[in-house]
């Protein structure tokens, strides 16, 4: 674990500041991670198939990557989750009553008991965990895996929030303190429905992903009590939509002004990415990320505050404990 400088005075709004000043808290040392979602190390896919339920979901990469997949032929509870539309387009498949069609995977949870202490988790990348069409003794032998896990952190995303309360009650379960709640915020027009239904849960981590961000989410004001992390950036692969510079600025000023930690994953883009007017000129000088991630010139890769003090322990004895202090890849299940 290292630590930064204290930032500097930043940039008028538009103007870039290209000497990178680390942040003031940890750096994440992501040994042997193995996916490329910056804010996590590692994904658990308990069960794959979703259905579309916000513009958000227009240019889903979990459809994509389901039905690639699927055509592998490596998995078989991916079989039969996707179609392909009379416009060509890839969508998620449902079955005869209209239901989504999901593929269960009950070995995945031994990836969630066998990964290291500190580990962070994404829990099913491809699906949602509170989608409706999921069945509770699947979440229900998820939330026994990372309950018996304490010293592990799993990062659930969700465009439901209005689902996990009622879902919660009905199989009289809660959340562990190690299952970070996450909502999905597109857009304005959801910000504050999913914010105010997110807040209604009792987590010990609830966080905002702004991915991918299509318009100025701050407005006239972002009510963020209760949000302990922020993430955002813009949309990337076929399609992509773009992102201004400035909605992803005011959302980090706001951020910031909050006292809340901002993650920037990614410019999505590089046309969307002010550092540089060509493909060539932008990957040369910022290079990481789709599109890069350097937002005012600099990297912005906070966590949650908690996860520090609660979670920065194990991490480290892991180090310690692992060969050469680096963290083990932990292997698909």
């Amino acid at each position: 674990m290292r630590t930064g400088r204290d930032r500097k005075a930043r940039p008028a709004a538009g103007q870039l500041d290209l000497l990178s000043t680390p942040p003031s808290q940890p750096v994440l040392e992501r040994e042997g991670a193995s996916t490329g979602i910056e804010w996590t190390e590692d994904t658990v896919n308990i069960w794959a198939g979703c259905s579309k339920v916000s513009p958000g979901c227009k240019n889903c990469y979990a459809i994509v990557s389901a039905a690639h997949i699927e055509r592998c032929r490596t998995s078989p509870h991916y079989e039969g989750l996707t179609t392909r539309l009379e416009n060509g387009q890839l969508d998620w498949a449902v079955d005869a009553a209209g239901h989504a069609v999901l593929g269960y995977n009950p070995n995945a949870i031994r990836k969630i008991l066998s990964a290291r202490p500190g580990r962070l988790l994404f829990l099913n990348s491809m699906s949602d965990f509170w989608h409706p069409d999921a069945k509770d003794e699947w979440r229900r032998a998820a939330l026994e895996a990372i309950s018996s896990r304490p010293d592990v952190c799993v990062q659930v995303l969700t465009k439901r929030p209005e689902l996990v309360a009622p879902i919660l009650k009905r199989m009289g379960a809660k959340l562990p303190d190690n299952f970070w709640l996450g909502v999905t915020i597109e857009s304005r027009t959801f910000a504050a429905a999913r914010l105010r239904l997110i807040r209604q849960v009792d987590a010990f981590i609830r966080f905002l992903s702004v991915e991918p961000l299509l318009d100025d989410v701050v407005g006239r004001g972002l009510d963020l009590s209760g949000i302990h992390w922020v993430i955002a950036g813009g949309e990337s692969g076929e399609g992509a939509r773009p992102m201004k510079p400035l909605w992803a600025q005011r959302l980090r000023d706001h951020c910031e002004q909050h006292s809340v930690p901002f993650f920037f994953k990614q410019w999505g883009q590089w046309r969307n990415n002010p550092i540089g007017s060509t493909y060539s000129e932008v990957r040369e000088r910022d290079p990481n990320g789709k599109g890069g991630s350097l937002l005012d010139g600099r990297s912005h890769r906070d966590f949650p505050a908690r996860f520090w003090e609660r979670w920065g322990k194990f991490r480290q004895q892991a180090v310690s404990l692992a060969p050469g202090g680096r963290l083990p890849l932990v292997e698909e299940q």
